[in-house]
């Protein structure tokens, strides 16, 4: 081996040295990243706790917009209000709190669906909510295509 081809070999490996440690520094500063999420803006939390205090993860979000997005013909807005339960307030452990939520699902025909207020851990907070307008969803779609109720401002109160 000559010292010509000794010195392309040195070349060659300490570019892929530099082209890996630039790549490592590259995703160390999380420029490698994807953005992170937004809850969509149909989603109102009214008093209580907010969607920032409630710290939704990636996943979460992800699982209420697409809830969200694939009732968007029958559901306008969804009007959350969460609060801690009174004994809870205090708890070390958030995952497992339990919190009360009550929803108010806002329709495109002007229809509004509120189920009752339901008391679940932070756990399985987010799959309550997707249930919640899932189910809503179909009854606003059951009740708009009642004739009788067309074009009429109507509550539905879920007991």
């Amino acid at each position: 081996m000559n010292k010509s081809s000794k010195n392309i070999i040195l070349l060659i490996v300490g570019l892929a040295f530099f082209a890996l440690f630039g790549t490592g520094v590259f995703y160390a500063a999380d420029l490698g990243k994807p953005a992170r999420p937004n809850l969509i803006g149909e989603f109102n939390f009214y008093k209580g706790l907010s969607a920032d205090s409630l710290n939704f993860s990636d996943n979460e979000i992800r699982k209420l917009n697409k809830s969200f997005k694939q009732h968007r013909k029958v559901v306008k807005k969804a009007v959350l209000t969460v609060a801690d339960t009174i004994q809870d307030q205090h708890s070390k452990d958030k995952n497992n709190s339990k919190l009360e939520f009550d929803i108010t699902l806002h329709c495109t025909n002007g229809m509004v669906f509120t189920p009752p207020v339901t008391t679940c851990s932070r756990k399985k907070l987010v799959s309550e909510i997707v249930t919640k307008i899932d189910r809503g969803a179909k009854i606003i779609n059951y009740y708009s295509t009642q004739p009788h109720l067309k074009n009429k401002n109507i509550t539905i109160v879920d007991m």
